[in-house]
């Protein structure tokens, strides 16, 4: 028993070595645009580095050049969670009444972005479609 409280204070302790070793603007950003989000786990990439985390129970993706400048946030979202303006802008246009089957965020330094996979569209197809909407609900496929 007091081996498995060992190992767990061990790779706690790696753990916690391995995230100060990044630059601290990756911490920095999460503090101030993520405040309470523990990041779950940042690897080293070819591009820089890559962060992980969940945030209400939905699950995120931050990116960073090597330097530690932040890139490109992406985020998994629960349907419920689609602001109304991109469900409205949906259905002003070409997919009224499809469902929304994924929908995700793109934020970057000068855009924000949201992709949404719908089946089908107006024209009575069952294609699956990638629509980007803006967050005042302009919507385009392509």
């Amino acid at each position: 028993m007091k081996k498995i409280g060992f190992l767990a204070v061990l790779l706690a302790c790696l753990a916690t070595t391995a995230i100060a070793q990044f630059p601290n603007s990756i911490q920095a950003y999460f503090r101030y645009q993520h405040p309470g989000v523990k990041m779950e786990m940042i690897k080293h990439s070819d591009d820089g580095y890559v962060a992980s985390f969940s945030k209400e129970g939905e699950n995120g993706t931050a990116y960073f050049n090597e330097k530690g400048k932040w890139l490109r946030t992406e985020i998994d979202m629960n349907n419920s969670n689609v602001p109304e303006s991109v469900k409205l802008g949906l259905e002003n246009g070409k997919y009224n009444g499809c469902d929304i089957e994924e929908a995700k965020l793109i934020e970057t330094p000068i855009s924000k972005v949201y992709t949404v996979g719908v089946y089908g569209d107006n024209s009575g197809t069952n294609q699956y479609h990638y629509v980007y909407c803006t967050s005042s609900g302009n919507c385009w496929d392509k």
